[in-house]
């Protein structure tokens, strides 16, 4: 995807000094694409211990569009059930909860236990900043902030 498709408010939000910081950005410029991935190296030992670690360290939050088909949920979120950490088995167990906007339009599906949320987001494809930049806005302002998603 190239930068220039995102939304202007998408790109200064995150190249502002405390989002990069607070996601841990270092000093690579945003879209840097030296890294593959998480779905072309899933399947790598090395990594997946490597995501233990962070999860085992720090706040980490997974989102997927519904209609992702790069990285499909489903898949994804299997993945993610199989890692072993101490929190596995109650993130795996946890109640996935829904976002709504007003009362009918459903925005999100997440679920979230110690360090690790993982988010759905509705009527989204891979790039969900660009499919649904004020849902993807909303999740990462609060994700930042450490603000609990709503539990509906």
């Amino acid at each position: 995807m190239n930068d220039s498709a995102l939304p202007d408010s998408w790109r200064r939000y995150v190249v502002r000094p405390e989002v990069r910081d607070a996601v841990h950005a270092g000093n690579r410029p945003f879209g840097d694409r030296r890294v593959p991935p998480l779905s072309q190296r899933s399947n790598d030992a090395h990594t997946l211990s490597r995501l233990v670690d962070l999860v085992e360290n720090y706040r980490v939050l997974f989102y997927y569009g519904q209609l992702d088909v790069i990285t499909p949920y489903v898949v994804a979120s299997r993945r993610i059930d199989a890692l072993q950490w101490s929190g596995s088995e109650e993130f795996r167990e946890s109640v996935k909860c829904l976002v709504r906007r007003g009362k009918v339009e459903l925005e999100m599906y997440w679920r979230s236990q110690a360090n690790l949320t993982e988010v759905m987001v509705t009527a989204a494809g891979h790039f969900v900043v660009k499919d649904q930049p004020r849902k993807m806005w909303e999740l990462m302002r609060r994700f930042l902030n450490k603000e609990e998603l709503p539990r509906k």
